[in-house]
């Protein structure tokens, strides 16, 4: 049994693999200081699994905890994943790969994994993120853009009059809302995906037209029907490329 630790800035996500498979998953919101706790929820009843490993964004000190727990309850530490030069056929494009964020890379890994074709690889989570790769598996860039969630609260800290406004979970169906909150929701969605469909045109101008993109993340649900380009959800993108990893180190 394979543990997957994907760690972001506001939600831990982990899945159990088996064979191959996504067995189990869940993802919970944490805080530093919640960590301990939130993992005692989700794992200390589990029977202790043969590998973990993890992407974390959120910092060395939460990198750490995560690895104290593993120490503490279940005595191993879990294998990290860096962004680095290589991975199979999939090369990256940054001069200093270490600058593209891990869960990025994880999502590219699996992207690269499940499909041989161009790819436009797209994560919507406290930040969104966009990655493509071409048929060889030569990475050729990316964009990093606000989160909607990140819009939503930067709006409402910044303009007063938006700061008590109650903000509809779902996005409205309408073009245009009658209420304010609603009408930040929507704004905030719409731009978003007009931003990822420019984002995939001029993906496609450099790939052409057999270009498939994917898409990961808390906010893809929310954002692909909003979207003119056809996208494949790929909700477990990040898990499945530490898998990937994870299985690469086992042989």
């Amino acid at each position: 049994m394979i543990l997957t630790v994907d760690i972001g800035n506001s939600r831990i996500k982990w899945g159990l693999w088996q064979g191959g498979s996504l067995v189990l998953h869940q993802a919970h919101e944490y805080q530093s200081a919640t960590l301990a706790a939130v993992l005692d929820l989700a794992w200390q009843e589990r029977e202790p699994p043969a590998t973990v490993m993890l992407a974390c964004v959120a910092g060395e000190s939460v990198e750490q905890a995560l690895q104290h727990w593993l120490e503490q309850h279940w005595q191993q530490r879990a294998a990290v994943l860096r962004t680095c030069q290589q991975c199979g056929d999939l090369k990256h494009s940054y001069a200093q790969p270490q600058d593209h964020g891990v869960d990025r890379w994880a999502a590219m890994i699996a992207a690269r994994t499940l499909y041989q074709t161009p790819l436009c690889v797209i994560s919507c989570g406290t930040a969104t993120t966009v990655d493509i790769i071409d048929a060889s598996g030569q990475h050729l860039g990316g964009q990093i853009m606000p989160g909607t969630e990140m819009m939503i609260g930067a709006l409402q800290t910044r303009v007063p009059g938006l700061a008590t406004l109650e903000i509809p979970e779902q996005t409205p169906a309408e073009h245009f809302a009658s209420a304010s909150g609603a009408a930040l929701k929507l704004g905030v969605m719409q731009m978003a995906a007009a931003a990822l469909d420019r984002a995939c045109d001029e993906a496609r101008v450099l790939l052409g037209d057999d270009m498939k993109t994917l898409m990961t993340g808390g906010a893809a649900k929310a954002i692909m029907p909003l979207m003119k380009n056809s996208v494949v959800p790929q909700p477990h993108l990040v898990l499945q490329g530490l898998a990937i990893a994870a299985q690469q180190i086992a042989v």
